[in-house]
């Protein structure tokens, strides 16, 4: 580990994980090539478990444990195992074990360094995708572009299946750009009205799981209960179905009132 006060004054950012993980390659890189595979480069989650020094690892039963740079450079592997047979007292951080009690200046070289991986970073991350959606005018007549949800919306569905389809609307009701409420209502209505009896609670965790990430998702035509459901005999019709559909759209978009 590398105390972050080397590197300046880093800010909060949600790109610190890639920042960080395009450094330790870069640090690699430099090393010699027998220690490069004993680098992990899988850690660049902004979330991750961090296990305290002094505290077991549960298979081996060893004590994870700080080295000075003397027993680094000096100390071998079967050596440094059997230190980590004890805990050690803290005396290099505080009781944390994580912030070093040494007074640490900033690098110039691990600066410019870091501000470099920084300014690549910026130029190459791609600007976040928007989702441009095709909102109905009247939510009263809901039309599909997909033949099998539109036979799931007009069809009273079997016990087994119910969830699954309730899924796979409500997905489609958010691509057509319903908020959450907008889909809920439209669910509930579908659930009475082809009086399909799913429970209000299952309706309502449907929708939250439809909309909780932050891109909807499409289910496509390999999904196994869309083509179950799909009256549309191949492929070929089906892109016939989605053309005249997107089609009808359009017309309804450019019509004069």
């Amino acid at each position: 580990m590398l105390d972050t006060r080397l590197f300046g004054r880093i800010l909060p950012s949600k790109n610190l994980p890639l920042i960080f993980d395009s450094m330790r390659r870069h640090f690699v890189g430099e090393l010699p090539e027998p220690l490069r595979e004993t680098v992990d480069l899988g850690i660049k989650d902004r979330v991750r478990l961090f296990r305290l020094p002094n505290t077991a690892h549960e298979k081996s039963k060893l004590n994870k444990i700080i080295l000075s740079l003397d027993e680094l450079a000096t100390l071998s592997a079967d050596e440094i195992r059997e230190c980590a047979r004890k805990i050690r007292p803290l005396t290099m951080t505080d009781e944390t074990g994580f912030v070093s009690r040494a007074d640490v200046k900033e690098n110039l070289a691990a600066v410019q360094f870091f501000q470099r991986i920084q300014r690549q970073l910026r130029k190459f991350t791609r600007k976040p995708f928007v989702y441009r959606f095709r909102r109905p005018e009247d939510l009263a007549r809901l039309e599909f572009p997909c033949a099998a949800l539109q036979r799931i919306w007009e069809s009273h569905i079997e016990s087994g299946y119910r969830n699954n389809c309730a899924i796979r609307l409500a997905s489609e009701l958010r691509l057509l750009g319903l908020n959450a409420d907008e889909a809920s209502d439209k669910l509930f209505e579908w659930n009475q009205r082809n009086r399909i009896d799913l429970p209000s609670d299952e309706i309502h965790n449907v929708v939250g799981s439809a909309y909780q990430r932050r891109f909807p998702y499409r289910y496509g035509c390999r999904d196994e209960i869309l083509r179950y459901f799909c009256p549309l005999a191949d492929y070929e019709q089906c892109r016939s179905f989605v053309a005249a559909r997107l089609q009808e759209q359009r017309d309804e978009r450019s019509s004069p009132l």
